[in-house]
């Protein structure tokens, strides 16, 4: 199986950024549903998942390592699986013996990892702290040799690194895996499985503006700006993904019906593409520099934001399933 990242096949790549549209995570996906023959406005659909933008929340009342896998895994920080439309991945903790389960891994590629960046001998946090915000595929292994799919590689290494299977910094890094499984038939199941998935929207989005829009005003308070640091990765990790691939979605299979006018939709995609690349620098200048007009500058994006995030998911109540 091929599996590797092809810019200008991907959902929502643009200026070679693999973060524009998806998440590391979720890059790795559909390089791998790409490999099984998805593509174009399948991607999207492939992806499906619960309209869902509680890790953004929640994420800030968490300890910090809860807070840090809260961003990547599902609803349901101590899930075992996580459940695509076209795919299932079931994760499990490496607890013991790395080194063993590796060898057992390797037999089964590809396979994803969320590592500790800590022991990553390419990361800027190498023996410097401990996070766990990223996450790596393996596709193949030979001659004991790893190849990996990493989005931080970068296009000029086409995403990609290669590792000794012996390097020991890369084995302790392995914390949390996930064997990905392909649903062949998930095209002819896709109806069903869309409006089970729009009902646990439904059911999911009344708690998630609330949440949204408190955390808001805490963030508006100078006082809370050390929540910026966690906001910002659940606005880059989990909100814009989310909300990408529903916008797709929705102007893919929902053309034609009363939900939402096209040109609207677009409209819409434009404007968060563009208010998350302004919020992104201002929230960082906020907090690294701790001036106020940077901090304002956030938080009114992210008002403008919100307004259109209830439109949408108002929209999508309305829906009668």
């Amino acid at each position: 199986m091929d599996i590797h990242i092809e810019p200008e096949l991907s959902f929502g790549f643009r200026f070679q950024n693999p973060f524009d549209g998806l998440n590391c995570y979720l890059r790795l996906v559909e390089a791998y549903l790409r490999a099984q023959e998805v593509s174009g406005s399948d991607i999207p659909r492939a992806l499906l998942q619960p309209l869902d933008f509680r890790p953004a929340w929640q994420a800030c009342d968490l300890g910090e390592q809860e807070q840090q896998w809260y961003f990547i895994l599902p609803r349901d920080v101590y899930s075992q699986y996580d459940r695509f439309a076209g795919c299932i991945v079931r994760w499990r903790t490496i607890d013991r013996n790395p080194d063993a389960d590796l060898d057992k891994l390797l037999m089964r590629l590809p396979i994803l990892l969320l590592p500790d960046q800590y022991y990553l001998p390419w990361h800027v946090q190498y023996k410097k702290e401990h996070i766990w915000t990223h996450s790596l595929m393996i596709v193949t292994c030979q001659n004991d040799t790893l190849q990996i799919i990493d989005t931080d590689a970068g296009p000029e290494r086409k995403f990609k690194r290669v590792v000794a299977r012996n390097n020991q910094d890369f084995v302790t890094s392995i914390v949390k895996v996930g064997e990905i499984e392909y649903q062949a038939d998930w095209r002819q199941n896709w109806e069903t499985e869309f409006l089970t998935m729009l009902r646990l929207s439904q059911h999911n989005m009344p708690e998630d503006l609330s949440k949204l829009r408190l955390l808001t005003e805490r963030l508006s308070n100078p006082f809370e700006d050390h929540y910026f640091p966690t906001f910002h990765m659940g606005l880059i990790i989990t909100i814009q993904p989310t909300l990408s691939r529903y916008i797709a979605l929705l102007d893919t299979s929902l053309q034609g019906t009363q939900l939402l006018p096209s040109t609207e939709l677009r409209q819409f995609h434009r404007f968060v593409n563009r208010s998350f690349r302004s919020l992104k620098h201002a929230m960082i200048k906020a907090h690294r520099q701790g001036t106020s007009d940077h901090h304002e500058l956030a938080i009114q994006t992210m008002n403008q934001l919100l307004v259109m995030i209830d439109d949408l998911c108002t929209a999508i109540l309305r829906i009668r399933i």
